[in-house]
């Protein structure tokens, strides 16, 4: 290794990543590479879309709501990844349709990634085939951090639309830089030479610490420069505090800007942290958190994104940012509105679906259910799968624990348990999307429907399977 340091978001290791993403695909996330229950779950789906619909509300009651025409609301997601959360949220929004919670909204969803490839698995995967039928789900190749437009939107005629994007698990991946304040002096870690195995997200990087000038780190870029200084002005009050800068996220907000004259709201979940979130640390004795995500034959990496310098970029920008009063360990979700204030139907959504309890408490209880301590009753079980919103991650999870239960007390259920059991894996089936993981998801619901001599529901769901992934011994023997 050699020559003069670089800044972290010119390493080499997000090229790396990109093509770790592009030659992975979908296999990140079916292949558990990558995290992703945790952002792609039917909970945090709904609480998205609630989210979306009380802040598109609050804009038709600003506007007093005097055109009979809908208006357009187009829900951008950045890093569809598997496609899986789209699909979620299509569907968590056709409730809140059937309950009267979107009157007046037109909704058009666009998928975007960085690798078409994964763009064009969700687009022709049978779950989302009408919404492409009905266009209201959309989607291209896109790179947030470029200036790349958004073909896929419709044309500017008529009125302006409304926009919502959905971050999950994306402002983390993107470039950030480090900085450091030591005796009250700002700082720079940069990296110095790379190897292979730094490229690749699989060694260790070799920081050097620089002087650093605040006010001409990112010339021509106002916003970003004043951030910067804010962010190093509170991490002045602790010596040797290590401030991850979330430089390519704060581009991506500015530019993606562009897509509305309107306010546009934010949604954005990620391993995040605000200021005064845990002991100050020194580059020298703890490095910037780049968790490595993959195996030998290739990694990606993630950071820890500093939400308080983005929320004060927001408000700086005239937006406001809402973020939640407890603190996260898992998942830090917040929401921001640019260029505008949050009204009151958003911050009662948000207090009620993330700031009293959320995503982050939602993935614990998850996790502690998949792993029960006990065997559940079935009664139990299904009333946790209502409280999931019929996750089907958590019914493969619970399927073995779920099966001897039901022979344990199949002779005494009674027709309303039996009842509840069809409705729960009629909800779980429409749920489903499959990406190719282990777990057959409908064979395991026909098996159980079968189980309790539920056959006409049993038939269907075998016959999905079969569809699906061949017609194996056991699907035909069923």
């Amino acid at each position: 290794m050699g020559g003069a340091p670089v800044a972290l978001s010119a390493a080499s290791l997000w090229q790396a990543q990109a093509a770790f993403y592009a030659e992975r695909g979908v296999r990140a996330w079916s292949g558990n590479a990558v995290p992703h229950h945790v952002t792609t779950n039917p909970r945090i789906a709904r609480s998205y879309a609630e989210l979306a619909a009380a802040w598109a509300r609050d804009a038709l009651a600003d506007a007093g709501e005097a055109s009979l025409a809908p208006t357009p609301l187009w829900v951008v997601e950045l890093g569809c990844g598997s496609g899986r959360f789209a699909h979620l949220f299509l569907r968590a929004w056709e409730d809140l349709e059937a309950a009267g919670g979107t009157r007046g909204l037109a909704l058009r969803y666009v998928a975007t990634d960085l690798v078409a490839a994964n763009v064009d698995f969700l687009l022709a995967h049978p779950a989302v085939a009408a919404d492409v039928a009905a266009g209201r789900l959309a989607g291209q190749a896109f790179d947030p951090t470029a200036d790349a437009p958004l073909a896929v939107l419709p044309p500017a005629a008529g009125p302006a639309p409304l926009v919502a994007v959905v971050a999950n698990y994306v402002l983390d991946s993107l470039p950030v830089d480090v900085f450091v304040v030591r005796d009250g002096a700002p700082a720079e870690a940069r990296v110095r030479g790379e190897s292979a195995g730094v490229a690749r997200g699989l060694a260790p990087l070799d920081w050097a610490v620089v002087p650093c000038d605040p006010a001409a780190r990112y010339p021509g870029e106002p916003a970003l420069t004043a951030t910067l200084q804010a962010a190093l002005a509170a991490g002045a009050r602790a010596h040797g505090r290590v401030l991850p800068f979330p430089a390519g996220a704060l581009r991506a907000i500015d530019r993606l800007g562009v897509l509305t004259p309107h306010p546009m709201l934010w949604l954005a979940s990620d391993k995040g942290a605000v200021p005064g979130d845990g002991p100050a640390a020194a580059v020298a004795d703890a490095p910037p958190d780049l968790e490595v995500h993959g195996d030998a034959s290739g990694a990606c990496v993630s950071t820890v994104v500093d939400f308080g310098a983005v929320a004060g970029h927001v408000e700086r920008g005239g937006g406001e940012a809402l973020l939640p009063a407890h603190g996260s360990t898992a998942l830090y979700t917040a929401a921001w509105v640019t260029r505008g204030a949050a009204g009151r139907r958003l911050r009662g959504a948000f207090a009620r679906r993330v700031g009293d309890t959320g995503p982050d408490d939602d993935y614990y209880v998850l996790r502690r259910l998949t792993h029960p301590a006990r065997p559940y009753a079935v009664a139990e079980a299904l009333a946790l799968l209502r409280w999931s919103g019929g996750d089907p991650h958590l019914w493969a999870d619970g399927f073995g624990t779920l099966m001897p239960a039901l022979a344990r007390e199949g002779a005494a259920l009674g027709a309303p348990l039996l009842r509840e059991l069809r409705d729960v894996a009629a909800t779980v089936a429409r749920r489903w999307y499959d990406i190719g993981e282990p777990a057959d998801v409908n064979f395991q619901l026909g098996s159980a429907l079968l189980a309790v001599g539920a056959l006409d529901a049993a038939e269907a769901r075998f016959a999905a399977s079969a569809a699906a992934r061949g017609a194996g011994a056991a699907t035909l023997v069923q």
